[in-house]
């Protein structure tokens, strides 16, 4: 499976929380992407979830399910404190 994981306001809310859960996660041979709308503080993100993940993706102002389905991820979850940001599945 492929899990995104937002940052701001998810992974920021108990950091701890979700390193473990995407270090289990990828123990067990699942893709864990870090997905976030950010448009600045890129280097803050990288810092603390990117070594813990696969890959992170800055998505700005498009929908999250878009840019990563452009970037090739085709994400089965979605953990995300607004839902709104990943957009419809087609």
């Amino acid at each position: 499976m492929i899990i995104a994981i937002d940052y701001d306001g998810t992974w920021t809310a108990d950091p701890e929380a979700f390193t473990a859960i995407a270090t289990m996660l990828r123990r067990r041979g699942h893709r864990v992407l870090l997905v976030t709308a950010r448009v600045t503080g890129h280097a803050e993100v990288e810092r603390e979830a990117g070594p813990h993940v696969d890959r992170v993706l800055f998505s700005g102002a498009a929908f999250k399910r878009d840019h990563c389905a452009n970037a090739g991820e085709a994400v089965d979850i979605w953990v995300d404190d607004n839902p709104e940001m990943v957009g419809i599945a087609l």
